[in-house]
């Protein structure tokens, strides 16, 4: 069974995480069993590459172009 990670101070919480102290990172904090209400991504791109990824650990990668599979 996994450790829990302590708990941290976060800012405008909403019951599925908040903002850390310098509003710089959004913090997901869910017990175990429970999700977020709809699927929770992060896009990470420039130009030529970029990914796409969610709560839930899955993933997505591309380079050059994301529509032609190039």
């Amino acid at each position: 069974m996994p450790t829990p990670l302590p708990p941290r101070e976060l800012i405008y919480p909403n019951g599925f995480g908040g903002f850390n102290r310098d509003g710089h990172e959004y913090v997901i904090t869910l017990p175990p069993g429970q999700m977020t209400p709809a699927p929770w991504v992060n896009v990470l791109a420039n130009p030529t590459f970029g990914t796409v990824i969610s709560e839930s650990g899955a993933a997505y990668t591309w380079v050059e172009n994301s529509m032609n599979f190039d």
